[in-house]
């Protein structure tokens, strides 16, 4: 995860870097594009994290439509969802509701992973 201020932050001292050594510029704007493309934001609006998938689940193929996914997240946001107020199982285990993928269906052996575009809301 990456904090919207520590995206700020490393943005000034690209800035810098880049000052010093021009080479530098590409690998950081396309480092950021990566985040602005690839991050999804966390489930609690209080939160100000950009979440990027890095791992295996990051090369499953993605579908427009979720009907044809069969891996979701464990916390599916619905449209109109509100997070409550306090919840012990939020406050325990919420880094896990942004990050973990279930199947959704039955898979058989050998079948294809396949995960709705839209899938972090």
């Amino acid at each position: 995860s990456l904090s919207m201020d520590g995206t700020e932050n490393l943005k000034k001292k690209a800035e810098v870097v880049e000052k010093a050594d021009e080479t530098a510029s590409g690998i950081f704007a396309d480092f950021f594009s990566f985040i602005e493309n690839n991050g999804h934001d966390t489930v609690y609006a209080d939160r100000k994290i950009s979440l990027i998938e890095v791992g295996a689940s990051r090369f499953i193929r993605e579908m427009k439509s979720v009907k044809k996914s069969n891996v979701g997240s464990i916390f599916p946001r619905e449209k109109g969802y509100t997070m409550p107020t306090y919840s012990p199982v939020h406050e325990r285990y919420g880094r896990l509701m942004d990050v973990f993928l279930v199947a959704t269906k039955d898979i058989a052996s050998g079948q294809e992973l396949l995960k709705a575009a839209d899938i972090w809301g």
